[in-house]
């Protein structure tokens, strides 16, 4: 099975909605592939990410 995770965030804040982003992405790795797609942050050690950079909402949703 194949996962995506799509953040439109910072992954590594420290606010609620990353953690909890992380923490999904922590459970879903070790039954699936997963692929993170966030503006920025660290890539979790199995999952592959991809980073957008800093762009608005609407430019991000047609990245990835």
């Amino acid at each position: 099975m194949k996962v995506a995770i799509i953040c439109p965030f910072n992954i590594d804040r420290q606010t609620g909605t990353p953690k909890r982003a992380k923490t999904t992405i922590r459970a879903a790795s070790s039954v699936a592939e997963v692929l993170s797609i966030s503006t920025s942050g660290k890539p979790d050690v199995h999952v592959r990410a991809v980073q957008t950079g800093n762009i608005g909402l609407l430019r991000f949703s047609r990245c990835g």
